[in-house]
């Protein structure tokens, strides 16, 4: 398994079963850049596509329960 792969395993089992906020914000802090770039290329407003990201992390975050 590549690492980067066993690492984001990693962080969401311990994200679901540990309910570890600091989990969360690494997976946040991994996949926010790609994520918001490509959101900003469909908007085209640096604001709009930050909001996009946010909301999916916590629609994301909130369904795990």
């Amino acid at each position: 398994m590549h690492k980067r792969s066993a690492a984001i395993d990693d962080l969401l089992l311990r994200i679901i079963r540990l309910d570890d906020e600091q989990a969360f914000k690494e997976l946040y802090n991994l996949y926010f850049i790609r994520l918001f770039r490509f959101c900003f290329l469909i908007v085209n407003s640096r604001e709009s596509a930050e909001e996009i990201v946010q909301d999916a992390f916590v629609r994301a975050y909130r369904a795990l329960g």
